[in-house]
């Protein structure tokens, strides 16, 4: 007999059936899961209470908000933050403006990694704003960020977003439009579209020709996708996806992006190196949208 095999006893005394459940006996109600059941059914629900616990997972916003969450994002590491710590820079960050925080640690091994994320995920929280991993999709949930965002060769954004869920933040690095449309068939909420101007903090990055970045964002959208894969993309963003520039931007370039129809920015050095990132915050959203 299998540890999951059930009886029931309609015969059994007082009002409703009674279900024998081998390993706890019998139980009044003839819809007793099996045990195998009941315990998948325990770990979804202690992993749903885990995840509204620690804030993480749970973006449940259109595409309007969303955009507005990712206006401008610092994306950092304790090496480019330095001589502050990462809380210092995003502190000053924040109070200039800056809506969302990406990790991007490219040498730290997991431990480290996931410990630095789970201080930063409850500081954004605290704060109000957004916090998204780089790269590592593991340390994203385990620390309770909001999302993860992967580039071209990390974990396909089909295979993480099975992993995810929904809900959960996804962004993926797009330089051309055939890895936007990709991005947006396979579940993907906002794409990191660069590089802009050419980088010191990715040196193999090109930059993006800005015919080409029209045509990403246009294809962010869902132009050139039928109405299948549309309705099955994102995380019910419904209107595209929102679309965030990245590489090489600074107080003194910034207007010439928005320009081009970006929701969001992302932002190393522009602010990692300024000596007061909450002036650089406040520049590089002038001219952006609601500005």
């Amino acid at each position: 007999w299998s540890r999951a095999r059930i009886l029931t006893a309609p015969w059994a005394p007082g009002s409703g059936a009674w279900t024998l459940n081998w390993g706890t006996g019998w139980v009044k109600g003839a819809r007793q899961a099996p045990i195998g059941g009941q315990a998948s059914a325990r770990r979804a629900r202690a992993a749903r209470r885990a995840r509204g616990a620690r804030g993480g997972g749970k973006m449940a916003l259109d595409r309007k908000d969303l955009a507005k969450k990712l206006r401008l994002t610092l994306v950092v590491s304790q090496a480019e933050a330095r001589p502050r710590s990462v809380f210092e820079l995003a502190e000053a960050a924040f109070a200039g403006g800056v809506s969302c925080l990406q990790l991007r640690e490219k040498n730290l091994l997991g431990r480290e990694y996931y410990e630095r994320a789970k201080g930063l995920a409850e500081f954004c929280k605290k704060r109000g704003k957004v916090f998204i991993v780089n790269d590592r999709l593991d340390v994203a949930m385990a620390a309770g960020a909001d999302g993860v965002h992967l580039g071209q060769g990390d974990l396909p954004a089909r295979a993480a977003r099975k992993i995810l869920g929904p809900g959960f933040l996804l962004g993926v690095s797009a330089g051309s439009v055939g890895e936007a449309q990709a991005a947006l068939a396979d579940g993907a909420d906002y794409l990191g579209v660069g590089a802009i101007f050419l980088t010191g903090s990715k040196v193999e990055a090109q930059a993006v020709r800005e015919e080409e970045i029209k045509k990403i964002i246009q294809a962010g959208a869902g132009a050139g996708l039928g109405a299948g894969l549309r309705a099955g993309a994102g995380a019910g963003l419904g209107a595209g996806l929102v679309t965030v520039a990245i590489g090489g931007i600074k107080p003194d370039n910034a207007k010439s992006v928005w320009a081009l129809g970006f929701d969001g920015l992302a932002v190393i050095s522009g602010l990692t190196q300024s000596a007061d990132p909450e002036a650089a915050a406040r520049a590089l959203l002038a001219g952006g949208p609601g500005d």
